[in-house]
């Protein structure tokens, strides 16, 4: 999460990209397509929007809320399915040349299923920020909780390795 007062320009950044991605997708949906495409399309809206989200540490938060972290992320390890399923079939069938890019919306989803899954995971173990409502923030004891999941074995440490 990002605040303006802390990283102005990767807040204002992040926020003007994921909302163009946003409007790409919605736009894209308006074209004529073919169911599977047409799904493709719908998913790769779903990410836009949850990564908008992501920028807003209250509106995250308020999100996840409503949509728990678990929730979150086994749609997008069915949306990283539906696009392995679409690799292989590129791979076995007549859409030979269509691999590597499916092969490529498959890591892009696959990215996302780790991103969410790490952040589920770290949620938590962070405490409420002090003086205002924000959301979560890093405590005195998020810093030992990290250090001692950083080690080999620990579960920052598996996420990284992945």
């Amino acid at each position: 999460m990002f605040t303006f007062a802390a990283t102005p320009v990767k807040f204002a950044g992040l926020l003007i990209l994921f909302a163009w991605c946003t409007i790409w997708c919605v736009y894209e949906l308006t074209r004529p397509q073919d169911a599977k495409r047409r799904v493709s399309n719908a998913l790769h809206l779903v990410m836009a929007v949850v990564m908008l989200l992501m920028v807003m540490r209250p509106v995250w938060s308020a999100f996840v809320m409503v949509f728990p972290m678990p929730l979150v992320v086994t749609v997008f390890a069915l949306a990283t399915l539906w696009f392995v399923g679409l690799t292989i079939s590129a791979y076995r069938g007549a859409e030979r040349s269509l691999f590597p890019h499916y092969a490529g919306h498959t890591a892009m989803f696959a990215a996302m299923v780790w991103h969410l899954a790490a952040m589920a995971v770290k949620r938590p173990h962070m405490t409420p920020s002090t003086g205002h409502d924000m959301g979560p923030s890093m405590g005195p004891d998020m810093a030992a909780w990290m250090a001692a999941e950083s080690m080999p074995g620990g579960i920052l440490w598996v996420f990284a390795l992945i």
